[in-house]
């Protein structure tokens, strides 16, 4: 974990961590070393942060956090005053109050806010639509419509107005899966615009914008969980860990999830469920100095993110599209092994049974990793783990290719998968027929028996 941080005119911050690798205390200090500002954080077994101090060198203020046993935020205590939460049966943040203030989250079927009315200071109504591929596509507050557009990936190209004008365009990072902005350009023409620069740090936080001279047009810092620390200069969207800011909610939002800074956690569950440890709602396992978390899925450091970095953009594109429909369908196999479990109407096995096929099926999933030699055209697929089968790759490439639904990945993946889920099989005294584990699964895949073998 970074111990410490300096930054260009010598001012640094310090930090400490407990046994887990949890941030216990982080300070801002000038150059001459003096105490600007203190942050002390204390972590149930759970991950869950339990307190919240901070010292300016005159005043201290401590937060205290109360959680439900599934690790849901029910109350933040600030000298005698009380902020209380509300969830929804799916585990999704619906209210929050405090005094005479309040605040509605309302989500759709798929986990997605669409809309948040708030009476808090600072924070007000703001609605958002999605596309059938589940990326925001529109903003409405204070009767501003914003409209956005993505490549084939996670990166923003560009902003409309409610008159479907360009107002905003966005330039990326050609290698990475959601592309650190490099530069952005205001108007309807972006070949005459001009454009503003940004500077970004380790987990990919903006830090600076400047021009084309190099002249400062804005400086942002952050505390160590993503709140504002101290900013100056023009405002921009894209700031702590490279996600898109909404100052009338005061939430970022990433693609599967909105992360609140101020609490330092997610208000949903993650989609992938445990992969970053028991608690779904603890942001980076209480790490947010080296790890960030791109998707709001899964928490990475700087090695990791190396790992999606390609040379050939095109080569790259694909590979983050098949990782996108590869979450999909892990989203889809959970979500139906829970079902199994809550309801045991799936085949003669107990729920212990069923949560231990959840079990080995989630390690068979974490196990794949995905690389691509040459380019889309006629590249070689090459996958590595409990699955390594031609008609995994062969599917992901006719999805990719608009030739097939998901359904087709997900039916030739659930038969393959099943080969490397041991309780059912010992269940069965042998192998189990894949094809009918498939179907078991998914009812359409009987269509697609022909592409299993």
């Amino acid at each position: 974990s970074i111990t410490k941080t300096t930054h260009a005119d010598s001012s640094y911050w310090d930090y400490w961590y407990d046994l887990r690798n949890r941030l216990t205390k982080g300070e801002r200090k000038n150059s001459g070393g003096t105490l600007l500002k203190r942050w002390t954080y204390t972590y149930s077994l759970a991950d869950n942060m339990t307190t919240k101090e901070t010292y300016d060198g005159t005043t201290t203020q401590t937060f205290t956090y109360f959680f439900t046993p599934g690790n849901e935020l029910t109350k933040q205590t600030l000298s005698g005053t009380d902020t209380t939460f509300g969830y929804d049966d799916w585990g999704r943040m619906t209210a929050k109050a405090s005094g005479g203030s309040s605040a509605s989250y309302y989500w759709n079927y798929g986990d997605k806010m669409t809309k948040v009315s708030s009476t808090f200071a600072g924070e007000g109504t703001v609605e958002y639509e999605y596309g059938g591929d589940g990326k925001r596509r529109e903003r409405i507050s204070g009767g501003v419509t914003t409209w956005y557009n993505y490549d084939r990936g996670w990166n923003l190209l560009n902003e409309e107005n409610g008159s479907n004008v360009l107002s905003m365009t966005y330039i990326h990072d050609p290698v990475k899966p959601i592309g650190t902005v490099l530069a952005d350009l205001a108007g309807t023409t972006p070949a005459s615009g001009t454009a503003r620069y940004y500077s970004q740090d380790n987990i990919g936080s903006t830090r600076r914008l400047r021009d084309a001279s190099k002249g400062s047009l804005g400086q942002y810092e952050y505390e160590p969980y993503g709140a504002d620390y101290a900013s100056s200069g023009a405002a921009i969207a894209d700031k702590f860990t490279g996600h898109d800011w909404d100052d009338t909610s005061d939430l970022y939002y990433a693609p599967y999830r909105y992360y609140a800074p101020n609490l330092g956690r997610w208000l949903s569950r993650d989609p992938l469920g445990m992969v970053d440890g028991p608690n779904q709602y603890a942001y980076t396992s209480g790490d947010p100095i080296t790890l960030f978390d791109l998707l709001g899925l899964q928490s990475q450091s700087n090695a990791t993110k190396r790992k999606y970095t390609g040379a050939n953009n095109e080569r790259q594109e694909v590979r983050n599209q098949i990782l996108e429909i590869h979450t999909i369908i892990q989203e889809r196999f959970s979500a139906r092994i829970t079902e199994m479990i809550r309801n045991s109407s799936f085949h003669p096995m107990d729920k212990g049974m069923v949560a231990a096929m959840k079990q080995n099926a989630q390690r068979a999933f974490d196990s794949i990793e995905i690389e691509y030699r040459e380019d889309i055209r006629g590249g070689i697929a090459q996958e590595k783990g409990l699955v390594n089968k031609p008609r995994v790759i062969w599917s992901y490439r006719k999805v990719y290719e608009g030739n097939y639904p998901t359904e087709l990945m997900y039916c030739v993946f659930l038969h393959e998968i099943a080969h490397a889920i041991q309780p059912w099989n010992l269940l069965h005294d042998g192998e189990v027929d894949a094809d009918d584990f498939a179907e078991a699964f998914h009812s359409d895949c009987k269509q697609y028996r022909t592409y299993h073998r």
